[in-house]
């Protein structure tokens, strides 16, 4: 074994999980958090459309992360399973060989910046006007920040392969929160969005190396040197994070090719419109993949250790618990979301229909996050991911010549996303995974997905009255829906959701914590 890798510790993350999740969880309200403040800092300093200019800014950049390959996401599974196995000198090749390929990655993504940098206020003159200008400061900046992240992304599997979630969220929410203060201070002295893109760069910069220097801290067994490098590892990393690369590729294609194609028929004010809404939907998913991350390298150690019936478990019972979350949230944004929207933002944001359409249409796809760890945990992502990529050619393209002809619509723009993401997402990816762990597609359906569903009709009539007799006064709308609809939803999820066992441990928690605050108190 090696020296960090005990008897005693845990090297599959089972007994962490729990943990984990609510780390994830907790860190991520930081971006929740910041999600809503900073489009209302920018709308009510510098206006709508640059609001709208900075999400088309975003949605170029994120093309560059093309050019990583997907090589992070075997990180982490490969730190768990050399851990886990004791193999220490693989650790080291694995991990050295990946961060001077993941180094060459960032520069390759730099250069792709600055020359996106240079082609967006030539491409966008019509739309952006008088932006054009700092827009491209702005593609600069955020694209030299991807760049960072890209290049140093190898220790970031380095902390997770290691089951430190804690870690990675409290580095990644705390570096954010910084960002996000210096970005708001930026806004109150009169900056613009290229001084916002400016600071979200340093920002980015120190936390990133702030990361490297933990990764190294939590596993110290690792060495990262030049004599460990190993090219043929190398080109094996690659082709497995490529097939990752492609299973994810989808998602991204959708989302910026539908920002881009509207921004330029409708403006950046339009596309400030379809982000908000769609951004709650976002937050809403990276909940869940907070929770499913968690299976990937907990996947590729029980793939070492060949226990085939732990990982249908893990399936199942991701599966059913993704589900459980997940539901309710989407229901939830369907029927009250636009009374967050206005309160956030304001009725110039409310699009008729469009919240409810695009959390409803999501909800497939989100919910499939337990079949995509599951496949990538075992390394059979590729071929799923290529046929997705043939589908989400044919669907952009049909849906993108029915807009053209028809014209663009805020609402037409999200029936793309959704569709497109419904098939690929929430239809195909589930029965490849039911295969790969060999569990029959209706077990899936009946296990995973009817109970969370029939506990839910409840929660969704409660909802639907609410909104009904209160949707005039948004603010008591959501107060009433979540009171009502949550003691609902809890009181069935408690009695048809939880195991009797299950119920038995929270009791004897609640009892202990009741104890000791009982005791503290008669200290005191």
């Amino acid at each position: 074994m090696s020296e960090a890798a005990t008897d005693d510790e845990d090297l599959t993350g089972k007994k962490r999980l729990a943990r984990n999740v609510v780390w994830s969880w907790a860190g991520h309200l930081v971006f929740v958090v910041s999600g809503f403040i900073m489009p209302r800092m920018i709308d009510s300093h510098i206006g709508q459309h640059l609001l709208g200019t900075w999400d088309l800014c975003w949605s170029l950049v994120n093309y560059i992360g093309l050019a990583s390959f997907g090589i992070g996401t075997a990180v982490n599974r490969n730190v768990a399973r050399y851990r886990a196995a004791g193999q220490t000198e693989e650790l080291c090749r694995a991990i050295s060989s990946v961060v001077v390929i993941q180094a060459v990655v960032g520069l390759v993504a730099l250069a792709a910046a600055v020359a996106l940098a240079w082609i967006v206020p030539v491409a966008f003159a019509y739309r952006l006007g008088a932006d054009a200008e700092p827009a491209r400061w702005v593609v600069l900046f955020l694209g030299a920040s991807l760049a960072v992240q890209m290049g140093l992304d190898s220790f970031r599997g380095v902390i997770t392969g290691c089951h430190r979630w804690d870690l990675h969220n409290g580095i990644q929410s705390g570096s954010f929160a910084a960002i996000t203060v210096a970005m708001i201070v930026a806004l109150v002295m009169g900056g613009g969005i290229a001084s916002l893109s400016v600071v979200y760069f340093i920002g980015t910069l120190l936390g990133e190396v702030l990361r490297m220097q933990m990764a190294l801290r939590v596993c110290p067994e690792l060495r990262v040197r030049w004599r460990y490098v190993d090219w043929e590892y190398g080109k094996s990393v690659t082709v497995f994070g490529s097939k990752s690369l492609v299973l994810w590729l989808p998602t991204l294609v959708i989302s910026q090719t539908v920002n881009v194609a509207l921004a330029a028929a409708m403006g950046p004010s339009a596309l400030a419109v379809l982000s908000r809404p769609l951004g709650l939907v976002r937050h809403a998913e990276t909940f869940l993949n907070k929770f499913t991350y968690i299976l990937g390298p907990m996947v590729g150690s029980l793939f070492g250790e060949e226990q085939t019936a732990e990982r249908r478990a893990l399936y199942m019972n991701s599966t059913r618990w993704c589900v459980a979350f997940s539901l309710p949230v989407m229901i939830g944004l369907a029927m009250l979301g636009d009374c967050v929207i206005l309160l956030w933002m304001g009725p110039h944001y409310v699009h008729p229909w469009l919240m409810a359409t695009l959390a409803l249409g999501m909800f497939l796809p989100v919910a499939q996050g337990p079949a995509v760890q599951i496949l990538i945990g075992l390394d059979a992502h590729g071929r799923v991911g290529l046929l997705n990529l043939v589908l989400v050619v044919v669907v952009l393209t049909a849906g993108t010549l029915v807009l053209n002809h028809y014209g663009w619509s805020i609402i037409g723009a999200g029936l793309l996303v959704v569709a497109s993401q419904g098939v690929l997402y929430g239809l195909m990816l589930p029965a490849f995974a039911c295969a790969r762990v060999h569990i029959p597609l209706g077990e899936y359906l009946r296990n995973g997905f009817l109970v969370p569903a029939a506990c839910c009709v409840p929660f969704s009539l409660v909802l639907g009255f609410v909104r009904w007799r209160f949707g005039d006064r948004p603010l008591l709308a959501l107060a009433l829906g979540a009171v009502a609809g949550g003691l609902v939803l809890g009181a069935l999820y408690w009695r048809f959701l939880l195991a009797a066992g299950q119920r038995a441990r929270v009791r004897k928690m609640l009892a202990a914590r009741l104890g000791r605050l009982a005791s503290r108190g008669a200290s005191a």
